[in-house]
This record gives C-alpha cells, structure tokens and sequence, in this order.
C-alpha cells in the first residue's frame, strides 16, 4: 500500500502540474454530467425551454458574476485555498440538488423543484469561479511561448478528457432516473476536492530554468494585441454555440425528433472527442500561433454546424454537428487562452476574463436560444447562432485591418 506521504509527493511532481491537472479532470466529469442530465430532469418536473434556458444561463451568468467579482483580487490570494473553497463548496450544492429531486419525485417540498434547481444552479456557478480561474493561473504563473502552451494544453486537454468521460453515461442514468447522475456528480466533486488538496502550494512551486519575467521569442508584439481582441470575439460566439448546445438541443432531440437521452448524449460525446483531440494537439505544437486563416477556418466549421442542425434530421448528421462544434469552439478557446495569458503577469486575473468572455457567450446562447424555442420554434436558435457567428467575423476583420497601425491602442 502506498503511504500517504509517498502519494503526495508523486503528485506533486510534474512541477505540480499532475494534482492540478486531475483536479480539472474531475471536476469536468460532473460537470459534463450536469449538462447533460439537468435539461432532462428540469423538463420532467414541468419546466419550459426558457427555464432550461434560464437555469443553464444562470450558472454562467453567476459563474461570470463570480469572476468580475473576484478577478481583480485573485492573484492577492493563495490559490490552492480558493480553489479548495470553491471544490468544496459545489459538493455541498450537488449534494442539496440531490435532496431537492428526490424530494421533488415524491411531491414533497414547499417550493417547485424547478426553482430551486435555477436557484442551485446560480449558487453553484457562483462557487464554481472560485474554482477555475485560480486554478488556471496557478497552472500558468511564470512561463511564457512554448512552455506556456504546453502547460496551458496539458491542463486543457485534461478537462477536456473529463467532458469526454461522462456525457454518454450521463445519458443512460437519466433515462433510467433522475438522482443516479446526480450520485455521480457528488462523488467527482468530491474527489476533485482531494486532488486539490494534494498539490503543492502555489507559493512553494517554481517553475525551472523559466523566469517570470522572461520575454519568449514566441511573443509577436505586432500580432499579439490584434489576435487578443480577435479572439476575445470568437470565444463569444463560439461559446454563444455552445450555449444552444448545451441547452436547446437536449430538447430538439427529445421533443421535436424521435432520438432518447442517450442519443444526445452520444452527441455531446463526440463533441467532446473533438474538444479533447483539439485542446491535445494545440498542446503539442506552436505552429498554430498567430494564423489567420485557421483561426477563421475553425469558426466557419460553426457557421457549418449551424446549418447542419438546420436542415437535418440525420443523427449521423446531428453528431457530425457537434463534432464541429466541439472542434470550432475548442480551438476557439484554446486561442483566446493562449493570446489572452502571453505577456502578462496577472495571470488569474487574465483566467477570470477568459471565463468571463465564454460566460457571456452561454448565457445568450441559452437564454436567447431557449426564449426563441418557446415563441418561434425548435429551430429558431440555430439561426441565431448561425447569425452571432457571422456578425463575429465581420467584427473580427474590422479589427485585423483597423489595428493593423494602431497596435499601441491595444
């Protein structure tokens, strides 16, 4: 048996990257649970497509509440301590939604299960961005071009292997009831909080042969601002995309075409593969860095999705959507990650941004998307998605040709 002290400090080698790393593993495994599993259990307990809406919304829109909040005050506090706060606290709240539906599948309770579960939802956003942030600065602080990127791609592809792990067993547990995903979620958290608990803290772990300071030959000065803001945009839209996937696909699938739960959580799986096959190749290599034309390659395979859901009705075809949208939106984040981090030194603060900008991109996805399902149709969402994304390339070359000059503005 291995001792407990051996455990911790096989754990924290890797520069304290593995603990952190399996953190956002597991914690991106219920998570991935959760939005597959809470479209469906909100509608068995009566709730419409805007409250779908409006629940997901509401754990972004508290989730960015929480990062605009905190953001310009992380990097004054340890962040293995918030990050164990956070952890922390969404057990207790996945814990208090376990008792909310077996509560609510007998007609016990005061209060409409579908209330409440938008109530938890705010509240576990709220904890969430006590989570992310730190702990993605923690990862970052002190390293810059190639090894920023491989860091920064490690910890991505981990969370992106934990969104991947669950979404098809998610499926099959909410068809089968609706409190065994819930148990899933509670036992992720709760390990995700160990893992955290098992890193090194931050105060305590230098990078090597990197000083902070260090200026890579990777950085474009030129480049840099003009990529920042273009990817400031497409993390936007494309998480505006993910929004309505997350959200009003659930109920397309179900509810206006003949597929079960666990059909959309097939869908949700092959996204996720692409998610992850994007997020590890972006670790692996720089190339990428500072192409244009790949940058708008990968949100043209959302304005594709888009149309695909569109004018389908082919579950091949329904998965091949959000296998792109998983691509697209994947290297839409990891661009935005990377650009957003180069040259700064406030790194936790620069995460709490990042979380922000696709924070917003959800809530309007969601909420606008599940408002449009209620009043205009099932398939009116997808074009406004396809209409965010296209505005968002019109905005991304006003400012790839306008700063071209201006760089100093940015």
């Amino acid at each position: 048996m291995i001792r407990p002290d051996t455990l911790r400090v096989l754990l924290s080698k890797q520069e304290n990257v593995l603990p952190l790393c399996g953190a956002a593993f597991l914690q991106s495994c219920g998570e991935g649970i959760w939005f597959v599993a809470i479209p469906y259990i909100l509608k068995r307990f009566g709730g419409t497509d805007t409250q779908l809406g409006f629940c997901m919304g509401m754990w972004f829109l508290s989730y960015l509440f929480g990062c605009l909040s905190v953001s310009r005050l992380l990097d004054r506090f340890n962040s293995k301590s918030t990050a164990q706060i956070g952890a922390g606290a969404n057990v207790l709240s996945v814990a208090v939604l376990l008792a909310v539906v077996m509560l609510g599948e007998k007609g016990l309770g005061p209060f409409s299960p579908v209330i409440l579960i938008i109530v938890l939802s705010s509240v576990s956003g709220v904890f969430t961005s006590l989570f992310w942030p730190p702990l993605m600065g923690w990862v970052s602080t002190g390293y810059e071009g190639p090894q920023l990127n491989h860091r920064l791609g490690l910890f991505s592809a981990s969370w992106s292997l934990g969104s991947l792990a669950t979404p098809y067993f998610a499926g099959l547990m909410v068809e089968r009831n609706s409190t065994s995903p819930i148990v899933g979620m509670v036992i992720f958290m709760i390990l995700s909080f160990v893992a955290v608990s098992f890193a090194r803290n931050p105060n305590l772990s230098k990078p090597t042969n990197q000083r902070p300071t260090k200026i890579s030959s990777d950085l474009e000065p030129t480049l840099l601002p003009r990529f920042r803001w273009m990817a400031r945009v497409a993390l936007l839209t494309s998480f505006v995309c993910i929004g309505l996937v997350r959200t009003q696909l659930a109920v397309l699938f179900k509810y206006e075409l003949p597929f079960s739960e666990s059909d959309y959580g097939s869908a949700i799986l092959a996204k996720s593969i692409a998610t992850f096959a994007i997020l590890t190749l972006a670790s692996q290599t720089h190339a990428w860095h500072y192409k244009v034309w790949l940058f708008m390659l990968g949100q043209t395979s959302l304005l594709v999705s888009m149309l695909l859901i569109l004018y389908t009705s082919s579950l091949i075809l329904l998965t091949l959507a959000t296998f792109m949208i998983g691509t697209g939106s994947s290297f839409m984040y990891a661009s935005h990650l990377y650009y957003g981090v180069s040259g700064g030194r406030r790194r936790s603060g620069r995460m709490a941004i990042h979380e922000t900008i696709l924070s917003v991109g959800f809530v309007l996805g969601g909420l606008i998307g599940g408002i449009l399902s209620d009043h205009l149709g099932k398939y009116c969402p997808y074009w406004f998605g396809f209409g965010v994304v296209t505005v968002g390339l019109i905005i991304q070359s006003i400012i790839w040709f306008a700063v071209k000059e201006k760089t100093a503005r940015f």
